[in-house]
Formats: structure tokens, sequence, C-alpha cells
């Protein structure tokens, strides 16, 4: 079997606290479903704003934390659960909890994607499949009902405006303004590529997320906390980021463009500046994450010099 995509996330540490899960926490959290309440469980990875708990073969997700914030990232997951079933490959939503206290999926037992021409393939056309199962006129962050509700002018200027605040936080003072002044002008420079029109952009779409469903024989995606209108490089740039092979990103670029997607000449070096705002936002953690921050300053300057 070919290697697996490298996924350099599973070696940093989280970037907020999240809340410890003892019995006690979890029958809590598991109140909305009475029949799992005495059953064993067991925490999963997965979520950065929610929380993963097996209880068989089924899988709970949990809010963060009691607030309405967390509670909307779930309602919002449910509806995208609802929406691309039948277009994406999706773990089966199998109950909702009232008012975004959770919800239930089926277990998917995975293993990792492998670093070949045939899975880049098969990645390639899921993603076009997920960038077109919802059409959208208007960049932006959509809420419970998959409407846009907070516009952009356009999905790299929404990215732009996001970008200048991490920088204005943390974020520039740790890559350097050398560094700073460098990214924002490459996006200056290819303003006029990446201004794209909207798609459903999971946001999150990276080897950590996208795993192989070892029932159905194909890719599952996970955890879609993240998703928005945005540009379709965006998600292709997460895909790529910390390197493959040729046959896979070949095989992404094949099995995209089959399914319907678009690419131009210039995708690559375009959906590499894509995700310079996923490195940004690293960046601006308020606390030290020294792993993290050497792999991404890693791979911004291997973008800057490309």
């Amino acid at each position: 079997m070919a290697a697996t995509l490298l996924v350099a996330e599973a070696n940093w540490t989280d970037s907020r606290a999240r809340p410890t899960l003892d019995d006690a926490e979890v029958r809590r959290r598991l109140a909305p479903w009475p029949r799992l309440q005495e059953k064993p469980w067991a925490a999963l990875e997965g979520g950065c704003r929610s929380l993963n708990v097996r209880v068989g073969d089924i899988v709970a997700r949990l809010p963060l934390d009691d607030s309405d914030a967390s509670r909307l990232v779930l309602r919002k997951e449910a509806a995208l659960l609802h929406a691309v079933a039948g277009h994406v490959p999706v773990p089966r939503l199998l109950e909702e909890a009232p008012n975004g206290a959770g919800y239930l999926t089926a277990f998917i037992n995975w293993r990792e994607l492998t670093d070949d021409e045939s899975t880049g393939r098969v990645v390639g056309a899921c993603l076009a499949a997920l960038q077109g199962a919802i059409a959208f006129e208007h960049a932006g962050m959509f809420d419970a009902t998959l409407r846009v509700k907070e516009r952009f002018s356009s999905a790299l200027a929404g990215l732009r405006a996001w970008a200048e605040g991490c920088l204005g936080r943390h974020a520039e003072n740790r890559m350097g303004a050398r560094r700073a002044q460098q990214v924002r002008a490459l996006w200056d420079e290819h303003e006029s590529e990446m201004d794209t029109a909207p798609v459903l952009c999971h946001a999150d779409f990276k080897p950590w997320n996208v795993k192989w469903d070892l029932d159905a024989d194909g890719p599952m995606v996970f955890d879609w906390e993240f998703a928005w209108a945005g540009p379709a490089l965006f998600d292709i740039g997460m895909m790529l980021r910390w390197g493959t092979s040729s046959e896979f990103e070949q095989g992404l670029a094949c099995g995209y463009e089959e399914a319907g997607g678009t690419l131009s000449e210039n995708w690559r070096r375009l959906a590499d500046l894509f995700d310079l705002f996923n490195m940004v936002g690293f960046l601006d953690s308020e606390n030290e994450r020294p792993r993290c921050h050497k792999d991404v300053l890693a791979r911004i300057d291997k973008t800057l010099n490309a």
C-alpha cells in the first residue's frame, strides 16, 4: 500500500483549552438521548469547536461548551449533513437534539488517505461534488438555514479583511514584517485570478478530515464546522498543504475536472496562495505553539520562494 498523506497538524497542541470529559460530564451532555446514558463511551479526536464521543456504533457530536456560538456550530453542521447527503459521502445523521445541543451520526470505520493517483482522483471528484452541492449568490458566512447572513463583497475581500485582523493581533509579529509584506504583495499580484465566484467551501478539507471509509471503500468527509460560501481553490490548497506525490496531485486534478470542477492553468500556485490565509490564521494564537508555528513558517517560506 502507498504511504499515507502527511498531516502535520497531528503533532500540534490544541489552539484552545478543551473541557475535561469525565463520566459525569459526558452523561450530562448525553442527556438528550436517554438510551445512551448507561452505555460505555470513549472520547474521539476531531472537531476544533466541538467534542466527539463514541457510544457503541454511534458518535455523539457535542458542543464545546454551553454557549450559543458553540450550539450554532452544531446546528449548521447538522443542516449541512442533511443538505449534502446524496452528493457527498458524509457520516449518516441519525438524530439531532434541539437548540444545537448536539447530534448523532453512525460510526465510520476508516483509514488514512493513501498518497497515490487513484486516491487523489476520487478525492478530487468528491470535492467537485461537494462544491456543487449548494449554490450561493454571495460569498460569506451562512447560518443554520444555510443562507448567507454575513455577506462579503467577494470571497477574496472577506479573506483579506480577516487576514488583516490576524496580522494586526499576533500573526505579523510571529512571521515578521518582511514575510507579511511579501504575502500581501502576492495577494495583490494575483487578485484578479483569486477573485472567483463562491461555492460551498468546506474550509477544513485536509487529510485530517477526509478519511477512507473501509465499509464503503471510498472517501468520507468529516468536520464541517468552518464551512462557508468561499473560493473553490481554498479547499484544494488545504488538501495539498503539506505535500503529496505528483501522482496524487495529478489524480486530484483529473478527478476534480472529470466531476465538473474547473481549474485554471495556474491553479496549483493559486491554491497555495489561498492557503496562505490559513497559515496567517495559525499564527494568530494568543498562546505559543512552537511546533505549529515552526511548521507554518516553513510552509509560508516554501510558498514565498516557489
